[in-house]
């Protein structure tokens, strides 16, 4: 996770911008020249594979090439996300999202991946704008706000449930 972030926020500052291509390039430049190696999943692996081969960032995270139907819906989308939260900083909704997605096209195409990554872009982005103490933050209200980022009931759920936990604690 801490190469992907460092090799997102790498392709960032290189490009000015999001690429998707570059991005996915990026992942696999870091991994290769990691000193010492600590790995990454097989899935993962087989992406940056495919990508240095030639193949489209828009077919990598899919079947034939993927393993999983519907695109990758782990967390890794949403663990290397924070370089793009800062550069992304002054973005409204739809951009951020929009961001999102091509920076983890290349291996997070589920759409709870892809609402997870934008949720944790948004909380960077809003603790970034808003800049206050972590004390300060009304958990609640930031809670309320990034599940209307979200497209999928599932996610929503887990952060409407979230919220309510911590009300209720």
């Amino acid at each position: 996770d801490t190469l992907a972030t460092l090799a997102l926020a790498a392709s960032l500052v290189e490009h000015g911008r999001i690429d998707a291509a570059a991005a996915a390039h990026s992942y696999g430049d870091f991994f290769r020249s990691a000193s010492p190696f600590r790995g990454c999943p097989p899935s993962a692996a087989k992406v940056m594979q495919l990508v240095h081969e030639g193949v489209a960032v828009e077919k990598t995270g899919l079947p034939p090439h993927f393993p999983f139907a519907g695109g990758s819906f782990a967390n890794g989308g949403a663990m290397r996300i924070a370089p793009l939260a800062v550069a992304y900083r002054k973005a409204g909704a739809a951009s951020l999202r929009a961001a999102v997605e091509a920076a983890i096209l290349s291996s997070h195409r589920h759409p709870e991946a892809i609402d997870f990554a934008v949720v944790q872009a948004a909380a960077v982005q809003q603790m970034l704008l808003e800049h206050r103490s972590p004390e300060e933050v009304d958990v609640g209200a930031l809670l309320a706000e990034l599940s209307t980022r979200c497209r999928t009931a599932a996610m929503r759920s887990v952060i409407v449930a979230t919220a309510s936990a911590l009300a209720s604690a």
